[in-house]
């Protein structure tokens, strides 16, 4: 709904602080029954972890510029995750660490208060980036339906450090600018200024911004071609050079050179690229709007638009003909087919495949309730992309275009239902408020129409209108549907383990949240508590499974072979041969080539195909077993390690004269 005037955050603080609160309270019931405590003294998942351990370096030392674990053996190993969030961290560890035992403790204490803190950020976000558009009314559903919606809360679980959260957040703020720039009553430079500081900082905390950045760039260009006067060369200019200008900053933070080997899952020169050349887009449109007629027809601009467009692409794929072979930042088949494979957040919720092979029904109803938000919004979606006029038709039409790039591939991933369910609640608000509306429209013409009629005094009309049966029942209706949409998806699992049996999980959340809170069962192998605590004090090289490997980096001096991580990694093949090779020698060699003192082998799901367990001749399984094999020694452990499927195992040394000795 287009307003008179835009909605002040002043005027809906109150509204937006109870709804904080609730927030909080959220996410201290998901503390409680995810994590055990909201303050309890684990991270959550082995993603949280690296970056502990990459913060714990960062603060005892470590180079800013210098991207690799170096206690991942041999060579170490590079991490491309956001250094943005680094920063929240390191810097808030510093305020935890006087209050706390060591420095992990203290990247443990601030870890479980930022997300939180990240997700009442990303509510008061949201509802500034529609003000212009949305009146209280429609302000007042979103912030009902952003609270309700279990699926974003689990990307901001206190101990979950990951950059999806600022993903997020940056998505909305691209919004807010975006609505700003193209409001005709706007300050322009300043929104012009921000949405291009935002562009460079997405980049910088993660390339997956480009979700919501790519439409952004289509609908201000379109804007221009249109020559709608809401965009005007000027803005664009000014827009695209705050990127440039911001990216190579933080280019050169990042890498300490101008230019880098381009890689799309960090910032890199291909970024670099794409950003000069939307720079030069603005600077070839600002000349065309001074030369050619006030800028030309529409079809004009259009025409240049596409040419530039054209030119980009060519440019890009002779700049890094790595991109049209598919190559960049390719993953190992081997990690791919032991780890990726069992990583549920990759899993897909919905494919359109699965229409061909399972059936219409059956994959609709498998989706329906992860997705009910969503596939309610499309058709809301499509009503108001046709219906809207002004600025309201530019915010429909950047959310379509958000909703096509999100929907380019053949399935919807798990990892992709927060930014779903964050873009769904904006038509659903728009469409409440419009139904609510009607039904209000509705009562206050049927009430004056009663006391034109005598039935009523004339005076009476408002308070009748306030208390008719019509008002109250749009009331009922709204509760009723803001309720539908809170309890559909809890029809799913929305807390799976979104990476295997390392993560804690919520196997049933309808019996969590409609019974008592429970913690779950300790997991087994891999996923147990305390299997770091089997571990000698002293720095020592562990081989064990990649997931293992950030949790004991971060709580331990011990090196490692592996963590989870798409580039190549040697120790991680290795591992995976010397535990299913059949001879004992041959795997101790394996083992002791790259220096290992240590094997920790866990039996959990998604688990065994890494150590072979399931080939009863492979030294994994026989170790597992307990069977003393030559050059390796047991390491007896107690009765609650053995129950759970663990096993540790000392590699033995060879000495010069050919005989053996322990670590």
């Amino acid at each position: 709904m287009l307003k008179a005037r835009e909605t002040t955050m002043r005027e809906i603080a109150p509204l937006l602080g109870i709804a904080s609160c609730a927030l909080l309270g959220l996410q201290a019931f998901l503390g409680q029954a995810v994590g055990g405590g909201l303050f309890g003294d684990a991270l959550l998942g082995p993603d949280s972890y690296a970056r502990g351990a990459r913060v714990l370096d960062l603060l005892q030392g470590g180079g800013w510029f210098e991207p690799a674990l170096d206690r991942v053996v041999p060579g170490g190993v590079e991490q491309h995750w956001s250094r943005a969030m680094d920063l929240l961290i390191a810097m808030g560890t510093l305020l935890f660490w006087p209050f706390s035992i060591d420095l992990q403790s203290a990247i443990v204490g601030w870890s479980t208060v930022l997300p939180p803190v990240l997700h009442v950020a990303l509510l008061w976000a949201a509802v500034w980036a529609v003000s212009p558009v949305f009146d209280r009314q429609r302000l007042l559903y979103l912030t009902l339906i952003l609270v309700a919606q279990i699926y974003i809360a689990p990307q901001f679980a206190p101990g979950r450090i990951d950059w999806h959260s600022l993903v997020l957040i940056t998505s909305v703020v691209t919004l807010g600018f975006l609505l700003r720039l193209l409001s005709r009553d706007g300050e322009r430079v300043g929104a012009a200024i921000g949405l291009g500081a935002v562009f460079a900082a997405g980049i910088w905390i993660s390339p997956e911004t480009m979700l919501t950045l790519a439409p952004t760039v289509g609908v201000i260009g379109l804007a221009w071609c249109l020559h709608t006067r809401r965009m005007g060369a000027r803005d664009g200019l000014t827009l695209s050079g705050v990127a440039l200008a911001g990216l190579v900053a933080l280019h050169l933070l990042d890498h300490g050179t101008l230019w880098s080997v381009p890689t799309v899952d960090r910032i890199s020169g291909l970024y670099l690229g794409l950003f000069a050349a939307h720079f030069g887009f603005w600077m070839l449109a600002r000349l065309t709007e001074r030369h050619v007629s006030r800028g030309g027809v529409p079809l004009a601009r259009l025409a240049i638009a596409g040419v530039c467009a054209l030119t980009v692409v060519l440019g890009l794929y002779e700049a890094f003909p790595a991109l049209a072979s598919g190559r960049i930042n390719e993953v190992d088949d081997l990690y791919h087919d032991l780890r990726v494979a069992h990583i549920q957040e990759l899993d897909g919720v919905f494919s359109f495949s699965h229409l061909l092979s399972r059936g219409v029904l059956e994959t609709l109803t498998g989706a329906l309730p992860k997705l009910s938000l969503f596939l309610l919004a499309l058709p809301l979606l499509a009503w108001r992309l046709l219906a809207a006029r002004g600025l309201g038709a530019w915010l429909w039409g950047w959310l379509a275009l958000c909703f096509a790039i999100l929907l380019r591939d053949d399935f919807v991933p798990n990892r992709m239902l927060a930014i779903f369910a964050l873009l769904s609640a904006y038509p659903v608000a728009e469409a409440l408020g419009k139904l609510l509306d009607e039904l209000d429209r509705r009562a206050v013409v049927s009430a004056v129409r009663r006391a034109m009629a005598g039935n009523v005094p004339a005076g009476g009309a408002g308070w009748e209108s306030l208390m008719s049966p019509q008002w109250r029942r749009s009331t009922v209706v709204a509760t009723l549907l803001v309720a539908i949409l809170f309890a559909l998806p809890f029809a799913g699992r929305p807390f799976a383990a979104d990476t295997g049996p390392h993560r804690y999980r919520l196997p049933e959340m309808n019996e969590t949240l409609v019974g008592k809170v429970e913690r779950p069962a300790r997991p087994a192998g891999c996923g147990h508590d305390r299997v770091i605590d089997l571990l000698p004090a002293g720095s020592r090289t562990v081989m064990t499974y990649a997931d293992l490997g950030p949790q004991i980096l971060f709580r331990t001096e011990h090196k490692v072979l592996s963590i989870p991580t798409h580039r190549p990694q040697p120790g991680f093949a290795a591992s995976h041969l010397a535990m299913s090779a059949e001879r004992a020698e041959a795997a101790r060699d394996i083992l002791t080539d790259l220096g290992v003192d240590l094997v920790l082998i866990c039996d959990s799901p998604g688990v065994r195909a890494f150590f072979a367990l399931d080939d009863r001749s492979s030294v994994g399984s026989r170790l597992l077993a307990g069977a003393d094999l030559p050059g390796f020694g047991q390491v007896a452990l107690p009765r609650w390690a053995r129950q759970a499927g663990l096993a540790l195992v000392r590699v033995e040394k060879a000495r010069a004269s050919g005989g053996r000795d322990g670590f």
